[in-house]
C-alpha cells in the first residue's frame, strides 16, 4: 500500500488536479491523502451507535500530518517500525486474501465490517 500512497502524495505535490485518495487498510483503519488540507491521514473509523454502516465517522485514533512529512515517514519512521516490529512488515490486508474472492466473502469479512452492515451499504 505504501507505493500507492507515495504515488498519490507525489501527484499532490505536482498540484495538477484536486486529489482525494482514501484506502481501507483493515480493521476499520483508513489512509487518506487530501488536497483540500494538503495532508495525509491514518485513522480508525467507526459507526456511532444507532447509525447505519454507511454513516461511518472518523475517530480520534490516528494521526494527521502535513504532506511535507511524508518523505521522512516513508524513509525513516516506517522502516524503523518494521525493524522493531517485524509483524507489521509482513502484514497483509484481508482484502488481499482468499476470503474476499466473491461479494459474499467480502460482506462476511469481520475485518472490513466490524459492526456489520445495513441494506443501503455503500463502499466507503
Amino acid at each position: 500500500m505504501l507505493k500507492d500512497i507515495d504515488a498519490e502524495v507525489k501527484e499532490l505535490n505536482r498540484k495538477m488536479r484536486p486529489l482525494s485518495f482514501r484506502r481501507h487498510l483493515d480493521d476499520g483503519y483508513y489512509v487518506s491523502v487530501n488536497s483540500d488540507f494538503y495532508h495525509f491521514d491514518f485513522r480508525k473509523y467507526f459507526v456511532p451507535c444507532g447509525l447505519k454502516f454507511s454513516q461511518v465517522r472518523p475517530s480520534k485514533s490516528g494521526i494527521t500530518t502535513h504532506i511535507d512529512e511524508w518523505v521522512k515517514l516513508l524513509q525513516i519512521v516506517i522502516p524503523t517500525i518494521h525493524q522493531r516490529h517485524s509483524e507489521f512488515a509482513i502484514t497483509k490486508r484481508s482484502v488481499d486474501g482468499n476470503n474476499h474472492l466473491g461479494q459474499l466473502g467480502w460482506l462476511r469479512c469481520m475485518s472490513c465490517f466490524l459492526v456489520g452492515h445495513d441494506n443501503d451499504l455503500h463502499y466507503i
